[in-house]
């Protein structure tokens, strides 16, 4: 293994997300994901609400694809909003809430696996994701091919002349 001069304690916190159909959502209840480097892996431990489940992932970080951070709105605001408009019109708050009040989640894509959290401290994400991808080209990338040296010419017997 290559020594990791990038690696540092980066750890990143928050709620575990899944996909369903095509939109990304967070898990219910109060389910907690926490994902860290050790070594060569990306270590993630997911604890649900009431400690009822625990799962522990390790990933090889030389299998991550590629590190997708995003933003995006509220959608159940929406639906909430629509379902309540004609109650008095208290759908329209709910609705302009779904345009402001927005989450932000990154995910890890390996070849087999999706990790997503929800997180909303922005500061160490970026800096997580860059660590982690730096490290996964880091060890992927082919060792440095040692030059090839053809053996030095014979020694010379001063006095003789060489005839080609």
């Amino acid at each position: 293994m290559r020594s990791n001069s990038l690696q540092s304690n980066i750890e990143i916190s928050g709620k575990p997300g899944l996909i369903w159909g095509n939109i990304i959502v967070p898990t219910a209840g109060r389910a907690k994901i926490r994902i860290k480097i050790v070594g060569d892996l990306l270590q993630s431990n997911i604890d649900s609400g009431y400690g009822l489940e625990k799962k522990d992932i390790q990933t090889r970080i030389q299998d991550v694809k590629s590190i997708e951070i995003s933003s995006g709105p509220l959608a159940w605001l929406l639906v909430l909003g629509i379902t309540t408009l004609f109650l008095y019109g208290l759908g329209i708050i709910f609705i302009i809430l779904y345009f402001f009040i927005k989450q932000r989640w990154l995910i890890i894509y390996t070849s087999t696996l999706s990790i997503i959290v929800f997180y909303n401290k922005p500061e160490d994400v970026e800096q997580f994701r860059s660590t982690v991808l730096a490290l996964a080209r880091q060890i992927n990338s082919p060792p440095a091919p040692r030059a090839q040296t053809s053996p030095p010419p014979p020694p010379r017997m001063p006095g003789q002349t060489i005839i080609q």
